[in-house]
């Protein structure tokens, strides 16, 4: 199975983008917090629910697969990546790459207190192309951490300074929604 947060399978030529998915994924062959096999272009997204796959998980993607797979300028804030098999991959962003699909730039990024395992093992993780830059917590909910990385902080997304993850502007919180009747009299009134 290939099972993704957002997409199993993102197809050639194909591009995701200002996504993200907070999903928990269990798959049985290759898992990913937002795609699980990937042929195409992953940009400016992040992933923050849990991983876990019998033989290949990501923080973002399960596996790359052919020259125009890549993940680029993405977040992998998963709290646990798991393979559960003792010859399983678990990697923070992308948990394996194929068919001459490039090796990610040293621009993607990973939520530092990141547990990843293979096996019940708890793994020692560095920083590198498949395991992306780790960053604390707070980096994650600053404005200027995905403004450095090229996301459009102004029209596409929005953040609560040190309080939220970026979060979709057409997902914005409204301030209030007052329902009226037809004598002007205030039936309900709310914050949404």
């Amino acid at each position: 199975s290939k099972v993704g947060g957002l997409v199993g399978v993102n197809n050639d030529a194909k591009t995701m983008t200002n996504c993200y998915s907070t999903s928990t994924v269990t798959a049985e062959q290759n898992g990913g917090g937002l795609v699980g096999y990937n042929y195409g272009v992953v940009s400016k997204c992040y992933a923050q629910g849990n991983v876990t796959s019998t033989k290949t998980a990501g923080g973002m993607v399960g596996y790359n697969d052919g020259t125009n797979a890549t993940v680029q300028n993405c977040f992998a804030m998963n709290q646990q990546i798991n393979a559960t098999s003792s010859t399983g991959i678990a990697i923070r962003v992308i948990g394996g790459i194929k068919n001459s699909a490039p090796t990610p730039e040293m621009n993607n990024y990973v939520l530092k207190t990141m547990a990843v395992s293979v096996n019940g093992v708890p793994q020692t993780i560095y920083d590198d192309n498949l395991n992306g830059l780790a960053k604390t917590d707070v980096q994650l909910k600053q404005l200027a951490t995905f403004s450095s990385s090229n996301w459009d902080m102004t029209n596409i997304w929005g953040i609560e300074e040190t309080q939220t993850y970026p979060y979709l502007k057409c997902h914005t919180k409204f301030a209030a929604i007052t329902f009226q009747n037809y004598d002007g009299t205030v039936l309900q009134s709310s914050d949404v």
